[in-house]
């Protein structure tokens, strides 16, 4: 969870930390990585990948082709910056999976 979220988060972030939140992290913990925000506005996330995802290859494609597009749908024109490996950088917050809140219930129909 972020605990001091007002040290990494900017202006328009809110929309962005709550994908974090609910689609990214369990994502990376399902591969039993560990997600860190570095730095989240409406123009620029900075993201740490740790656990499974130190120094894997494939952390571009996965910033790519998957973190990217899901920031987009909520900040379109998003810029990413991902680094991974086991060492922290300053200011690093862990980002916990957090369940989607449930669809609000559809009103009766009155017919």
């Amino acid at each position: 969870m972020l605990d001091t979220e007002a040290d990494v988060a900017g202006p328009g972030s809110e929309r962005i930390i709550g994908v974090l939140r609910t689609v990214i992290a369990p994502l990376v913990e399902a591969d039993e990585g560990e997600l860190y925000l570095l730095e989240a506005t409406s123009g620029h996330v900075r993201l740490h990948l740790r656990g499974k995802f130190s120094g894997c290859p494939g952390n571009n494609l996965v910033a790519e082709e998957v973190i990217l597009p899901v920031l987009r749908r909520e900040a379109p024109g998003v810029r990413l910056d991902v680094s991974s490996g086991p060492l922290l950088p300053p200011g690093a917050q862990r980002v916990s999976p957090q369940s989607a809140p449930p669809p609000s219930p559809e009103a009766p129909n009155p017919a």
